[in-house]
């Protein structure tokens, strides 16, 4: 990975989001308030309320929800929030979808007749994705406070195709802080008519999650949740619309393959993303005027030191740090003392990163547990 570019790109979004003012994070704008819309079909719907109370789900096509990351973004008081989803390519519905034959070229003398070779036939799966977010009331879920509808398109290579292989995906939403449950819809797409979704080929799965209130973020040093980079690219334009995504998320002009199990390779370094809020700026007009210093430790199993870098330093709130796992060892021999440096033996460690910002004295830690193979 070009940890390089992915600073730049880091830099790109810390110069967008911190000239919006963090206090305008805390302290939402009113909005006038737009015509209702309705995302979800009643029949939809009804199946979505039907499993909700025990968050029991249908198993017409069965995906599981199993973690969330939330960032912040330009709307005031809210989060840009990722969830991701696993799914078998069997149960998706990929059909072949055979590729428009080449044009025949005119030939100026009469050519013996061959069997044109057929185009490799592409299996495609059109689905209907459908979210509905159930604000939290009283340990229940309440009314609906956001409901999304994505249609989703999704290719495979016949050559690699693995109806057992389960893969995972991303899809995202904004919403303000709070507790909520996600009541989520996977149709197949109508045979008849795929802009429809066919309602006798429904899955539905729930997941329970809360996004701090910036408020409460604005009062103390607080991140995002760490996490390990695999591999980002730039987009010409800030993702503005919800979307699916298979291997990777979306988060503004960022595509990002999170490494979502944490486990390296012996000799790979490690990439952090993550973003700290409430940290103040020493000079209000100028949004690279942040003062944060961070140090990352790792240590054992056994909560023992294996590994520590020098403190870094940041000007801006968004961190995208490579941190190369190298131990230097000390060695006394026949040949005398030296030292060498060797990659973190395998096993299993904590990340701890410790940030204190110099202008407001706050101060924070937060752990990743990661395993080297």
């Amino acid at each position: 990975m070009n940890t390089k570019r992915l600073l730049a790109l880091s830099l790109c979004l810390a110069f967008a989001l911190t000239f919006v003012s963090l206090a305008g994070f805390a302290a939402p704008q009113k909005s006038q308030k737009q015509p209702e819309r309705v995302r979800i079909p009643k029949e939809i719907k009804e199946m979505l309320a039907q499993g909700l109370p025990t968050r029991q789900g249908r198993q017409d096509i069965p995906f599981a929800i199993f973690k969330n990351y939330f960032f912040p973004t330009q709307v005031p008081g809210n989060m840009s929030t990722i969830f991701f989803f696993r799914a078998k390519n069997a149960d998706l519905g990929y059909v072949p979808v055979q590729a428009p034959p080449a044009q025949a070229q005119p030939q100026a003398q009469p050519q013996p007749a061959q069997q044109p070779a057929a185009a490799p036939a592409q299996l495609q799966a059109h689905l209907h994705g459908f979210l509905e977010f159930h604000k939290v009331e009283n340990g229940q879920p309440g009314a609906v406070a956001q409901e999304v509808y994505i249609p989703v398109a999704l290719t495979e290579d016949p050559a690699t195709y693995a109806p057992d292989k389960e893969d995972w995906y991303s899809a995202w939403a904004i919403l303000p802080g709070g507790q909520y449950v996600l009541a989520m819809a996977l149709a197949g797409a109508d045979p008849k008519n795929p802009v429809y979704p066919d309602l006798n080929k429904v899955g539905v799965a729930y997941y329970e999650f809360t996004i701090p209130a910036l408020t409460a973020l604005e009062a103390a040093l607080d991140t995002t949740p760490v996490f390990i980079v695999k591999k980002a690219d730039q987009t010409q334009t800030p993702a503005m619309r919800a979307e699916i995504f298979k291997g990777f998320f979306s988060y503004s002009v960022l595509q990002i393959v999170p490494n979502l199990d944490n486990v390296v390779a012996s000799g790979e370094a490690i990439e952090v993303f993550f973003f700290i809020f409430g940290a103040k700026l020493q000079d209000p007009v100028n949004p690279q005027s942040y003062q944060l210093e961070i140090q990352y430790e790792v240590r054992d199993a056994e909560n023992k030191p294996a590994l520590m870098w020098p403190a870094q330093t940041y000007s801006y709130p968004l961190v995208s740090q490579p941190l190369p796992l190298l131990q230097t060892v000390k060695i006394t021999d026949d040949k005398g003392e030296r030292t060498e440096q060797r990659n973190l033996p395998a096993g299993k460690y904590t990340l701890s990163i410790k940030v204190t910002d110099k202008v407001s004295t706050l101060s924070s830690e937060k752990t990743l547990a990661f395993e080297v193979k």
